[in-house]
């Protein structure tokens, strides 16, 4: 080795040194942000499979209608206090505050009075499970809306999956539509059906606002209609002798879970992308199936373990579609002309 080769071997080195202590570095900040984003995923799902039990003890004291109301006042005025505070309000174009009124009838207020409605007549684990099989509403209304969404194999398997949950969660008494908890599993469905409308209906309107200012005009327009409307029909006196539990069950309800998860979520979406974000459809019927089970002392029977495991065992085809093993094999998505 000459001298004058000397000073660039040097400068090689210190090269190699300084991007090693980078990659050093990032793979540092990588693991918090993973450590972060888990944490987060974590207390979406604990916050929002509670507010079925909650929301179980709630309807005992007050009407699915005074719980639609307080949900949707408490946590709209929540984020739209955090969208004031950080400036991040969109201009309010006609086409928004339309979209957003929209929103808030079909996929806040409609599906907030049907789940309180229905968690009278089902346990909330069987509430929880029912109100996630949306990804296969989504998917299903996507793809006879969107042009860029299509069928696959592997969706149909998951629809029927989820299909085939249901009817072993509801027993046999699904197709006796007089039984009030038919009726109510029914209610639940129709409830994730209008979570799913929501859903792609925003991607539309999230070209004119951020998600946390769309979630806070919506739910703040739902407000506007259910608080008078609860106001007239049912009276707001009852929410001045609620036990201890149910005010707890009301903020964990509306600010917490409604309010605050869906700021967190939003946070997931943005940090770690949609796909991690949407774990937290799994996590939130467990979360609910061992509340129930040790809170509520709600039973858990064979049918709701092998209903649960066929929903989510549909939902995961729909979402991840190939990714998924089935017996150990590959779920194969069809490639022919038009279906991919």
């Amino acid at each position: 080795m000459s001298a004058a080769n000397l000073p660039s071997l040097l400068k090689t080195e210190r090269f190699g040194l300084r991007k090693r202590s980078e990659r050093c570095k990032r793979g540092q900040m990588n693991r918090k942000s993973d450590v972060r984003v888990t944490l987060a995923l974590l207390t979406c799902g604990v916050t929002g499979g509670s507010s079925f039990i909650f929301i179980k003890l709630l309807v005992g004291e007050i009407t699915p209608l005074q719980l639609a109301a307080a949900r949707v006042a408490m946590a709209g005025s929540f984020l739209l206090a955090v969208v004031l505070l950080r400036g991040s309000l969109p201009p309010l174009s006609k086409a928004l505050l339309g979209g957003a009124a929209i929103l808030a009838l079909v996929d806040t207020a409609t599906p907030f009075l049907l789940i309180a409605w229905a968690s009278k007549h089902v346990t909330s684990s069987t509430a929880a499970l029912l109100v996630s099989t949306m990804p296969l509403f989504t998917t299903l209304i996507a793809s006879q809306t969107l042009p860029d969404e299509r069928l696959s194999f592997s969706v149909v398997l998951g629809v029927m999956f989820g299909v085939f949950g249901v009817f072993i969660l509801t027993g046999p008494e699904a197709l006796d539509i007089r039984n009030s908890s038919t009726l109510a599993a029914f209610t639940l469905l129709l409830s994730a059906a209008c979570y799913a409308t929501g859903v792609v209906y925003s991607r539309f309107l999230l070209r004119l606002s951020d998600p946390i200012s769309l979630t806070a005009l919506k739910l703040s327009f739902a407000a506007l209609v259910l608080v008078p409307v609860a106001a007239t029909v049912d009276g707001l006196t009852t929410f001045g002798s609620l036990s201890s539990t149910a005010y707890i069950g009301l903020i964990e309800v509306g600010l917490i879970s409604t309010g605050f998860g869906r700021c967190l979520l939003q946070w997931v979406v943005k940090t770690a992308g949609s796909v991690r974000a949407s774990l937290v459809t799994y996590i939130i019927p467990v979360v609910t199936l061992v509340l129930s089970w040790t809170v509520l002392g709600e039973p858990v029977l064979v049918n709701t373990i092998a209903g649960a495991a066929l929903v989510m065992g549909g939902v995961a085809l729909v979402m991840y579609g190939p990714k998924v093993f089935v017996f150990g094999l590959p779920v194969l998505r069809m490639r022919r002309s038009g279906v991919s």
